[in-house]
């Protein structure tokens, strides 16, 4: 589109861990004034890509092809089960209603919108962040710069799993509030 112009390439070097993921981010155009005045947003990838149109991206207004009935919740394969994961209403709901209080108190559980939910603390439990959560365990994007932005994620997972999937970018309206899906794009397998 007009408003959004970029990429995010992830590469897993032959010689890492297979969970090794290497990301850069980089727009070479990000109309924030429009999209997303604060500057800063969450990203994510999310568990499907359901276009009836053949794009490849999308941006603009909430009601664009970057819906949550378009790319789900986030991509959570190891049952992170954080708030908007692909299994927030399912599976989490009933992992969190097999564990004792203590259990749950003791994994962080909590509560989002009536659905039980873990804390991401990818510092001292990377098992607790869903592997689609990448701002999560890695930190915003700044959309002010058009220079690289590089992540490193040391508990990813397999690029060819996530071979069609969506990362999702969701404006920060403030530091800890960032909702609005403002762009997306699909992944795609290169060698």
């Amino acid at each position: 589109t007009d408003q959004v112009k970029g990429f995010v390439k992830i590469v897993q070097p032959r010689d890492k861990d297979p969970t090794y993921n290497r990301y850069t981010v980089r727009f070479s155009k990000f109309d924030t004034a429009t999209l997303c005045p604060l500057g800063l947003a969450n990203w994510h990838i999310h568990e499907k890509w359901d276009q009836t149109t053949d794009i490849k991206s999308s941006s603009g207004s909430p009601d664009n092809k970057c819906g949550s009935s378009l790319t789900g919740g986030h991509y959570d394969p190891t049952f992170g089960c954080g708030g908007a994961s692909q299994y927030a209403k399912g599976l989490c709901t009933t992992i969190y209603n097999g564990l004792t209080s203590v259990e749950q108190d003791a994994q962080g559980w909590s509560f989002n919108n009536g659905n039980p939910k873990k804390s991401c603390n990818f510092d001292h439990d990377p098992s607790t962040c869903e592997i689609g959560d990448q701002s999560g365990k890695l930190g915003k994007l700044n959309l002010n710069t058009t220079f690289p932005q590089r992540f490193q994620d040391f508990k990813g997972t397999n690029l060819d799993l996530l071979d069609g999937l969506p990362v999702v970018i969701h404006c920060c309206t403030s530091p800890d509030s960032c909702s609005p899906r403002v762009a997306c794009a699909q992944l795609e397998a290169s060698d």
